[in-house]
């Protein structure tokens, strides 16, 4: 799921409006949950694998910018979009918890 967001891009400044789970467009994670027959962006186990994708995805990242290819740059800005969503979107759930 992760690589979507490298085809279909964040913005640097984070999720934009119509964005769901993880910063991704809600019309994409709609079009996966058909396909897989049940919601996966509320299944904590799927929340789970993306998070394991994305740190494996950080990890093989060269660790200085300057080393990163124009893809590897693009991947990290989409990781920290991500991130960024991620990090909103629990916050919101554990307050409203």
């Amino acid at each position: 799921m992760s690589r979507l967001a490298y085809a279909f891009g964040l913005s640097e400044a984070g999720p934009e409006p119509g964005r769901g789970f993880a910063g991704l467009g809600v019309s994409d994670w709609l079009a996966l949950e058909e396909g897989y027959g049940r919601p996966v962006s509320s299944d904590p186990v799927f929340a789970v694998y993306l998070a394991q994708q994305m740190l494996t995805d950080w990890v093989a990242l060269p660790s200085e910018r300057e080393a990163r290819s124009l893809p590897e740059q693009r991947r990290a800005r989409a990781l920290r979009g991500m991130l960024g969503a991620l990090q909103s979107q629990e916050g919101r759930a554990a307050a409203s918890e």
